[in-house]
């Protein structure tokens, strides 16, 4: 088995080696269930810390609350409208909205007529 180092790049471990030998940790079953025995009073607690408790701990509360309901919120973020909203404008017609634009401006701040 190769030992990774700082200066290894990539894969550091041989093709069917690993480099977690026991391999993933065991489940204690029992353990698990006797967790799961508090899970409606844990939940309970949680919703009263999140209404009456002080601001930080609220907050801790909500997230392990939102958390465990909806999953942790990924890093991925899916921009759906383009970042620039003009790139999909032919050159006329970007110059078309320029020109409006600036007309309107113009309107905006001119001094009004004297009568």
């Amino acid at each position: 088995m190769l030992v990774p180092t700082k200066s290894t790049i990539g894969r550091p471990f041989r093709p069917g080696h690993s480099g977690n030998l026991n391999g993933r940790p065991r489940i204690n079953y029992v353990l698990r269930e006797k967790f799961r025995d508090y899970t409606e009073e844990a939940l309970n607690r949680l919703v009263e810390i999140m209404r009456t408790g002080k601001d930080s701990d609220v907050i801790k509360a909500i997230r392990i609350i939102f958390d465990r309901a909806w999953g942790k919120c990924s890093a991925m973020v899916i921009q759906e409208e383009p970042i620039n909203p003009y790139e999909d404008l032919s050159p006329l017609e970007l110059a078309d909205r320029l020109e409006k634009a600036a007309s309107a401006i113009r309107a905006e701040y001119q001094e009004p007529a004297s009568v």
